[in-house]
């Protein structure tokens, strides 16, 4: 969902990166797995909540609960903000990332060209990283043109792709 970043302020609050859209998204959820935090390297993970948060010009800040000094927030610095697959709103339309990852790649004409391991962003456009049974990897770009069909339950995605494009 998104990223500790710097401290903020003298009274426990910190820059917080959203990769949510928009990024004040964020703020819809208080409760958190932190991973990968400077201060969690021997607890490996560690559940948070944030108790407030507000856009501070370009940026996002939150206060941790429980994280009242400056001192403190450096230890979650660094730290992914995760939340549980459950907490998610179910989708009008389209699909989280997360619904995409390890299905079967297929061509129209039946050719599979491997399995998701994650999506990017580009900015431009969402990328599907694919990978084939050899370990090599493909990107295509998750537009209408090329993604055709998702079926979640059969696990395939149909693309108008090649098996020989890079």
């Amino acid at each position: 969902m998104g990223r500790v970043g710097a401290p903020w302020g003298v009274k426990g609050w910190v820059k917080l990166v959203s990769y949510t859209d928009p990024p004040e998204n964020l703020f819809s959820y208080r409760h958190f797995v932190l991973t990968g935090a400077r201060g969690a390297e021997t607890k490996g993970t560690i559940e948070i909540e944030v108790d407030s948060g507000h856009p501070q010009g370009q940026t996002l800040v939150g206060h941790i609960k429980g994280c009242d000094e400056r001192e403190q927030c450096g230890l979650y610095t660094g730290g992914e903000l995760w939340v549980a697959k459950s907490a998610l709103p179910p989708l009008e339309e389209g699909y989280y990332w997360h619904q995409l990852e390890q299905l079967t790649v297929q061509t129209l004409s039946g050719e599979v060209l491997g399995k998701v391991q994650h999506v990017m962003g580009t900015g431009a456009n969402d990328v599907l990283v694919v990978r084939d049974e050899k370990g090599a990897e493909r990107l295509l770009p998750y537009v209408p043109q090329v993604v055709l069909h998702v079926d979640l339950e059969r696990g395939m995605i149909e693309v108008d792709w090649q098996l020989d494009w890079d």
